[in-house]
């Protein structure tokens, strides 16, 4: 079936359901009549709770259950749905009952994990528990079942994965301490060497030319393809070519009950690049949200402002909103359902030296010190350097505690997303997205950015990625090009020095100019990979793919290092 045949089919599924709702048409317990009208509800709940309608969903969650015929695979989920539907409306105590219902009632289902998570904590998912104490671990998981197949509506290709027992590697916590055995820089899996491209669009028009361009990677020596599965405000579309019919605009590129489905592209290009030997990697988002924000702004981030003294909202998901850490934690749940080989984290997972001030922030970093903080706490002064741009002249008393609060919190997210997407498939590799300040200048990537390398070394990721976009530093640092390789040069040291096998390392290399998607000189790129590359062999992604890139040169250039 073609996507946009999918895509009708799902819409008459769902228009189908509301006339079952509202005709209140029942079949024989356990006939298909009956399991297609549970489906048809669930179905109807479903598009409810993507669409905000959260007291929709909790009506309908609570007629699903108390319904005898609803087959329990589909109780569950909707139980889970209606805890979500419940944080989102700010009624933790709820939350907290519907998810114990569910561990009471299905112990072994694969949905126990975030369940137990909401179930646990006294504000459904609190911030200042196990996700931003360094030394917690997270509620482990209640069960030792295996994930058995999804309904086919949702079932992304790949085989169930085993659901962790309790203490097991993927259900214990990544503190800045300890690393999860067998994960990260302290275990003795060494991840392979990667000759990757990261994918912001693959500008093809039909499979064909999709599977053209997937062996040229293959032949140039392309060993891995990290594709962007999320749609935000002014990204562009990840597939030349009309959407499908009703494609939502904001969503993400594969099958979610989480959030709006764009289309299922992953699904679509996973046997392709099986068929090449090329792995896959999902490009994921973390703050930036905006099927989310955009319906619910008081979920964003908050900015301070120096020269009014008021706080205005950010870009971004503020991390310490219970709905928002739900959120996410099904959102990489259902991607980790693919059989991809790993997940890179979009470099969004960052809070800039004025943002992290909202609410729910605040109140997490006040518990955590132990008294009160405000802005004022933070800030001493700023100097103005035009437009909006300012220069922190005096620290407020709390600033570097909060620094060092904004850096391990966006950690402890990273560990959570990492432990919750193990769950389901524990040969996961994870990378981490690091601004290059955090080799040129690592005080300024904490404090403009809240990164710290050495820090991220610690947890449990297989990969830090270093973006060492040459014209992107020659442009904010005013450089030319000798001064630009040879702090390229240095980078590339500093970062085998820090981290160490250097098969972790990943040094980006950008082949388009950022302005206007122009591919950058095969031979402006040979003089950028012999800076790259002086100090030893290590992991390379050259970003982004364009339609123009020149594939074989740059296959070329990377089988040199």
């Amino acid at each position: 079936m073609s996507r946009g045949a999918l895509r009708v089919a799902q819409m008459v599924v769902i228009a189908a359901a509301a006339a079952v709702l509202a005709s209140g048409c029942a079949g024989t317990r356990g006939s298909p009549v009956a399991a297609a009208s549970a489906e048809q509800r669930f179905a109807a709940l479903r598009a409810n709770y993507l669409h905000g309608s959260y007291e929709d969903v909790v009506a309908a969650a609570e007629t699903l259950e108390a319904d005898r015929q609803t087959p329990p695979e589909l109780v569950s989920r909707a139980i889970l749905l209606r805890a979500r539907a419940e944080l989102a409306l700010g009624r933790p105590a709820a939350a907290r009952e519907s998810a114990a219902r569910l561990l009471a009632r299905f112990p072994a289902s694969p949905l126990v994990p975030e369940a137990e998570a909401i179930a646990s904590s006294p504000d459904g998912l609190r911030a200042t528990s196990w996700l931003t104490r360094p030394d917690a671990t997270p509620p482990a998981s209640g069960t030792g079942g295996r994930e058995g197949p999804r309904p086919t509506p949702f079932t992304p290709a790949g085989r169930p994965s085993p659901v962790p027992a309790p203490g097991s590697s993927s259900a214990v916590g990544d503190s800045v301490a300890s690393v999860a055995p067998g994960r990260g820089f302290g275990s003795p899996d060494t991840p392979p060497r990667l000759r990757g491209v990261q994918v912001l669009r693959f500008g093809t028009r039909n499979r064909h030319e999709l599977g053209e361009l997937m062996s040229r990677w293959a032949r140039a020596g392309i060993d891995t393809i990290i594709v962007r599965v999320f749609q935000n405000s002014g990204d562009r579309p990840l597939l030349s070519g009309p959407p499908p019919p009703r494609a939502p605009a904001l969503g993400v590129y594969f099958r979610s009950e989480t959030a709006p489905t764009v289309d299922d592209v992953l699904g679509e290009i996973l046997p392709m690049a099986a068929t090449r030997g090329l792995a896959v990697y999902a490009w994921m988002t973390t703050r930036y949200l905006d099927w989310l924000t955009v319906r619910r702004p008081e979920l964003r981030e908050r900015v301070y402002d120096p020269d009014t003294g008021s706080l205005g909202q950010a870009p971004g998901a503020c991390i310490f909103e219970p709905a928002v850490r739900a959120h996410l934690v099904a959102l990489y749940r259902e991607l980790a359902a693919y059989p991809i080989q790993g997940i890179l984290l979009q470099d969004d997972l960052v809070l800039r030296q004025r943002e992290g001030l909202a609410p729910a922030a605040l109140g997490a970093f006040s518990d955590a010190v132990g008294h009160p903080v405000t802005p004022g706490s933070l800030f001493g002064a700023f100097q103005g350097l035009g437009g909006d741009r300012h220069h922190l002249a005096k620290e407020g008393p709390s600033y570097a505690a909060w620094i060092d609060f904004k850096v391990r919190s966006l950690l402890d997210l990273a560990s959570l997303l990492m432990r919750q997407a193990r769950a389901v498939r524990p040969e996961l590799r994870f990378i981490s997205n690091l601004y290059y300040e955090t080799l040129s200048a690592p005080a300024n990537g904490r404090q403009w950015v809240a990164q710290d390398a050495l820090a991220a070394k610690a947890r449990a990721f297989d990969y830090l990625a270093f973006m060492t976009y040459h014209r992107q530093i020659a442009d904010e640092l005013g450089l030319g090009e000798a001064a630009t390789l040879s702090m390229l040069t240095r980078m590339a040291a500093q970062a085998q020095a820090a981290i160490g096998d250097p098969n972790r390392v990943v040094l980006k290399l950008q082949t388009s100019d950022w302005r206007d998607h122009a591919s950058v000189p095969v031979a402006e790129l040979r003089r950028v990979m012999a800076a790259l590359g002086s100090a030893g062999t290590t992991s390379l992604i050259y970003v982004p793919h364009e339609p123009d890139a020149p594939i074989e040169a740059i296959g070329s250039l990377f089988a040199g290092r």
